[in-house]
C-alpha cells in the first residue's frame, strides 16, 4: 500500500530517480553503440526514450505540485506585511 510518502517529493527522492533515469540513457548508449539503425533498434531507442521523458515529465509534475502546496499552505498560514507596515 502506498502512503503519501511514496511519492513526496523529497530531494532524495528526485536525486534518485534522476540518477537512475541517468544511468538508463548512459546504459542506453552504450548497448546501441555501434549497432545498425534498423527498425528494431530505432524502436526500442525511441521506446527508451519515451520511458525516460515520461519519467522525467512525471517528477516535473509532482514537483509543481508540491511547490504549490507550499505557496498556498505559505499563503494561508502566514500574515502577510505591506509596504506600509500593515497587515
Amino acid at each position: 500500500m502506498k502512503t503519501s510518502t511514496d511519492t513526496e517529493p523529497t530531494p532524495e527522492r528526485i536525486r534518485r530517480v534522476a540518477a537512475v533515469i541517468k544511468q538508463d540513457m548512459e546504459d542506453d548508449v552504450r548497448r546501441f553503440a555501434g549497432q545498425p539503425l534498423a527498425g528494431r533498434i530505432v524502436a526500442e531507442m525511441h521506446g527508451n526514450l519515451a520511458a525516460a521523458i515520461s519519467a522525467l515529465a512525471g517528477m516535473v509534475d509532482k514537483l509543481t505540485e508540491h511547490v504549490d502546496d507550499a505557496i498556498r499552505e505559505h499563503a494561508e498560514n502566514v500574515p502577510h506585511l505591506y509596504a506600509d507596515g500593515s497587515s
